[in-house]
């Protein structure tokens, strides 16, 4: 991935489409049902649930604790679509629902780690909650994200990291990871933000994406 720079609306707004029921079609669904309704029929079997009864079924607390694990606050959108061919333009959403600081970067099918924000035309600085950061942010950001070899498997990772730990991220040395592929590389760097960070204050997301000639 390369910070290309740009001249000034070379970049277009990628238009969104909204989708809804048309009118009349929410009426025909309602009368559709009160007619089904009424002919259902009037059974004297009892029905077997244990809340009729004042029965309640246990909650099984580790599935509620496994499915609080999996949010996160943190998260990764790749425009125009994850398939990628060279050359073509990238646009990256990262959407955040804490407040921090924002490093993202791109890990190469060779597991080559490139910066992509901050970068030499953003400046880094506090991102607040509920915030999604565009890169690059519109055509007046002056560069713009074009993709390039080698082909195959690549990734883009984002880290959010509390203010009081921010100064632990050393970027350069985090780049400089040599491994044969996106994933060794990736694993690489979460074992070294793992031994700088530690457990707490920080936070990743990745998204994988494919390059193609």
């Amino acid at each position: 991935m390369e910070l290309t720079r740009l001249n000034t609306g070379q970049f277009k707004e990628l238009a969104s489409s909204k989708h809804g029921f048309k009118k009349g079609c929410l009426s025909l669904l309602v009368i559709f049902l009160c007619s089904c309704g009424e002919n259902v029929k009037q059974t004297d079997t009892p029905i077997n649930n244990p809340s009729m009864n004042g029965i309640e079924e246990p909650i099984e607390k580790e599935q509620v604790l496994e499915t609080e694990s999996e949010v996160t606050s943190l998260s990764i959108e790749l425009l125009p679509k994850a398939i990628f061919h060279v050359d073509d333009s990238m646009i990256i959403k990262v959407h955040s629902q804490k407040a921090g600081y924002l490093f993202v970067w791109d890990i190469g099918n060779g597991g080559e780690i490139s910066p992509l924000y901050p970068n030499q035309h953003v400046k880094h600085k506090p991102i607040k909650a509920k915030k999604t950061v565009t890169i690059p942010e519109n055509s007046l950001a002056g560069y713009g994200l074009t993709v390039g070899e080698p082909i195959g498997q690549s990734k883009v990772v984002a880290l959010l990291v509390d203010e009081s730990k921010v100064q632990l991220v050393q970027p350069k040395q985090l780049e400089t990871i040599a491994k044969p592929n996106a994933q060794t590389a990736w694993q690489q760097l979460l074992q070294q933000l793992n031994d700088k960070l530690g457990q707490e204050g920080w936070e990743t997301a990745t998204q994988d994406y494919e390059i193609k000639y």
